[in-house]
């Protein structure tokens, strides 16, 4: 199990193993007095495979309050990659990533971002094809830049 979190703050990074993954939540939830995590919409890759194997991106939205009063809000999709019906991979994408340095601090410099973690446009051999794209990426036309990831 993979579990990748996006940006520049101290939470930010590849969380690999179930143990680290139980981890990272467990500070999430320690960090926040509130926190809610609202799924808007989810897609599925193979809609007839319901909890075998499919890919899933869920659109969220997320309202958190800290211990010591600041309030987050946050908006993002995470694409969920199950097998057997076990998560396997998952990665988040925020509409805005910087929120996260307000309430977690921003990684040191010098601790560049992991490359996985990098926001930037990927080639795409897409045989399935899935609406119009924008040329060289995965990302829908409508999509913002951050969509449009590399593997």
């Amino acid at each position: 199990m993979v579990f990748e979190f996006p940006g520049q703050s101290t939470i930010s990074g590849k969380y690999e193993g179930p143990e680290r993954f139980r981890a990272f939540w467990k500070r999430i939830f320690e960090r926040y007095e509130t926190f809610r995590l609202t799924p808007k919409r989810i897609a599925l890759d193979r809609p007839y495979a319901l909890g075998l194997t499919n890919t899933a991106p869920v659109e969220w939205v997320a309202v958190a309050v800290t211990h010591d009063g600041l309030t987050m809000h946050a908006e993002g999709v995470a694409v969920v990659e199950l097998r057997r019906g076990k998560l396997v991979h998952a990665r988040d994408y925020f509409s805005d990533p910087s929120v996260l340095d307000a309430v977690w601090g921003r990684r040191p410099e010098g601790r560049e971002t992991p490359e996985s973690m990098r926001m930037v446009p990927r080639q795409v051999d897409d045989r399935r094809g899935i609406g119009p794209q924008r040329p060289g990426t995965a990302a829908p036309l409508d999509a913002p830049d951050y969509l449009a990831v590399r593997r």
